[in-house]
Parts: structure tokens; sequence; C-alpha cells
């Protein structure tokens, strides 16, 4: 365990200003070139902490929440060639969060004592496996597939060099390590680059949608209580796409999905679920971005019971999009809310607990990451700079069909 480098990262803190919102910046001790950033309370102090996996320096950096929305980092440690992500689960079942570092061909553990200390050898191949997969990944996600209340993990392969693409399952064999890859082609050549997570029809089981960029597609993987997948409908997209999330955007019960896609029409679409117990959406409105569409969340960010769509942008736009949602599985106008870091990974957390939802991102250019923090229900304690005007993006009627198919 080691945080004297003599590189700095820094971590910044910025509110949607224009609502109220600040920004500030923390230094990341031992790393560089941090690339993708995960949450979660390591030392069960009640607030919310970071991991961030570090491409140039080949680690991961912990930092800690002081309760009020700073972070100080305490702990850096080796990941590995080609670090990919980070993700953050309770990996052995015994109520402590844990890390789950992955790079192109491992999965390394780092096991939590419930304090915020992890334990991890670097010996070669201590806490560390082999995941064996056919093809580059390209996002990973961990959750309970199989019922039996320990998360398993999930790939989306990039296809390259004549192999396969698709989705791997590497199922928790609860001891700490990961069952050999089964993997599901979703389509050829399709380019999965990721996917959401979710119970589409009430089951009691994870279900997958999966965004194949290059058939400018999503489809769904419909999963049979114990972690096989079948093929489902397939929905064309606007173009490709290149994030997916899922949440009851129009409260009616059943879980949605939101769809942000990278080129073409730079823009984020709406699939309305059915309700039925074969999994099947209908689409719903399309709204312009300004940029490239890079990740996507559902959340809460105003309080008002309704889901918004929270999206950060990759391109010439620095900073995140987001919309407020009306309930009815429509959204209000786009606001862009700059992030000095241009930060591309992101994810969504209560940091200053002020009940108001909150950004963190990691930048994988210049090795910054940012923290938006909501001043929504309080005065920021660190405005900076003049209340910029909104950027508003209009909503952009799309009337083509749907294509569905097995």
């Amino acid at each position: 365990m080691s945080s004297d480098f003599s590189a700095t990262t820094l971590i910044s803190v910025s509110p949607f200003q224009y609502e109220g919102f600040t920004e500030d910046q923390y230094p990341i001790y031992g790393s560089m070139g941090t690339n993708q950033i995960s949450a979660a309370d390591f030392n069960n102090d009640g607030n919310i902490d970071l991991v961030t996996s570090n491409r140039l320096d080949k680690s991961i950096s912990i930092l800690f929440n002081d309760a009020e929305g700073s972070f100080y980092n305490n702990q850096s440690f080796a990941l590995g060639e080609n670090p990919s992500t980070v993700k953050v689960s309770d990996i052995n079942n015994d109520g402590f969060t844990d890390i789950i570092g992955f790079t192109q061909n491992d999965v390394k553990f780092y096991l939590n004592d419930g304090t915020g200390l992890f334990s991890y050898s670097d010996t070669a191949n201590a806490n560390t496996q082999n995941i064996n997969l056919g093809s580059p990944p390209e996002f990973f996600a961990l959750a309970d597939l199989n019922g039996d209340s320990f998360d398993d993990v999930v790939v989306a392969e990039a296809q390259y060099t004549g192999k396969q693409d698709g989705i791997s399952i590497l199922f928790n064999n609860q001891d700490i390590t990961f069952s050999d890859p089964v993997h599901t082609t979703v389509v050829n050549d399709g380019h999965p680059h990721t996917f959401a997570l979710g119970d589409f029809n009430n089951d009691n089981s994870i279900d997958l949608v999966v965004a194949n960029r290059d058939k400018n597609q999503i489809r769904v993987l419909q999963n049979d209580g114990n972690g096989n997948f079948a093929l489902g409908n397939t929905y064309n997209t606007d173009t490709r796409p290149k994030a997916v999330g899922s949440g009851d955007i129009d409260n009616d019960g059943d879980l949605d999905i939101i769809v942000a896609d990278q080129r073409g029409s730079t823009s984020f679409e709406i699939f309305l679920n059915n309700n039925t117990s074969s999994v099947s959406f209908s689409r719903g409105a399309k709204y312009d971005l300004p940029d490239m569409g890079d990740t996507v969340f559902l959340e809460d960010i105003n309080n008002d019971g309704n889901l918004d769509t929270v999206i950060g942008q990759r391109g010439d736009t620095t900073g995140v999009a987001y919309s407020y949602g009306n309930g009815d599985g429509t959204f209000g106008d786009v606001v862009i809310q700059p992030v000095s870091s241009g930060s591309v990974g992101y994810v969504l957390a209560d940091f200053d607990n002020n009940g108001f939802i909150d950004i963190a991102g990691a930048d994988q250019n210049d090795g910054l990451a940012s923290i938006v923090l909501s001043g929504l229900s309080t005065s920021p304690s660190a405005y900076v700079g003049a209340e910029p005007d909104p950027i508003l993006y209009p909503i952009v009627p799309f009337d083509s069909e749907i294509t569905e198919g097995a």
C-alpha cells in the first residue's frame, strides 16, 4: 500500500452552476491518468467515498469523504497492465463493500475489512484471476444473475480479429473467485459497447438490454432465473448507440430504457416498457444532444419524484447534459453543465449529504476527476464564478417505427 507518488492527479467538485452548484479540486496522490470512477461507503461512516482506476500508473486510488463532499486520498494499490475499470460490490457477502479492478485480461479483488482498509497482496497472482475472455472487454457490471445472493460479473465483449462478440458472464463461486466465462453471442459484428441491467418483466430475475453500436440497435437478453439468457427482441436506434440505462421513466411500475447515441444525430432516445412477460418496448421521443453521449444515468436529481437523466458528453463539448423528467415518459429541455476537467466516466450519489444527487467523474485525457455537487437545497459553500445562462437543446420529434425480431 502506498500513497507516496511524485505525480498528482486532481479531483474537482462542481455542481450545476445555473441552479447554484459549485466546483472545487482535491489531489489524488498516487495516480496518473484517471480513467474510471466508482462510489460506495467503504468505511461505514454514512458518507459516500470514491475509488478511481488510473491507466498511466496502473493503479487504483481510494478517496474518503469528509461528510461535506470534500475528499482525501488514503490508499493506492497496483492494478496491472491495461487497466480497464473499477467496480464496487460485496463479493463475499460479509456486509462490507469490496473493490473489483479489471484489466484487459484479469480481475483483481480488494477486500474491505469494514473500516475502509483493504486487503491486497502485490505478490504475483495474489487476489487475481485471469478472466480468459474471447474478445477485448468494453464494459463490466456486477449483479446477482442466478439468484444465489452473490454478485456475478457481466462483460460486454467487442468483436475484433474475427472473434465472436457478445456478452460473457462469470458466475460468483462464493469463495472470492469466479467461474470461466459463459459466452452469449448477441449479434455478429455488432460491437456491443455497453448494456443495462434490470428486471424488465418483473419476474425477479435480472435481464439485459445490450447496445450493439455497429448495428445501430439494442437487443434484449431475457434471464430464465438461473443466469441463462435467451435472445429477445431487437430495436433499431437512430444512430450508433454508445450508452444505455434503465429506470421507470413513466412511473407505471416497470423499467424503461434510455439510449445515448454516439455519432450522427448525437441524441438520446427513450424506449418504454410494454409490461409483458416476454420483454418488449415501444419507442418514445428522441432528444438532441450537443455532442456524443458517453455515459447515461436515470436519477431523480431535483427530488420531484420523477426520474431525470444525466448524460456524460464526449467530444468538443466538455461536461454533462441533463434533462428533467416529466414522469410520463418524456423529458424537458436538455441543459449543459460545463465541467472543467472534461470527464467521461461518471458515477452519481449524494456526496455532501444534502439530500440531492451529485455527480463524480473521471477524465481519461488529462488525469483530472470532477465532482458535481448539487446546490438545489442549500447555498453552496464555495461557489465558483458567475452563474452562466443555461444552454438549451430542443426536443426533436421521432416517428420511425420500431424494428423487432428474434
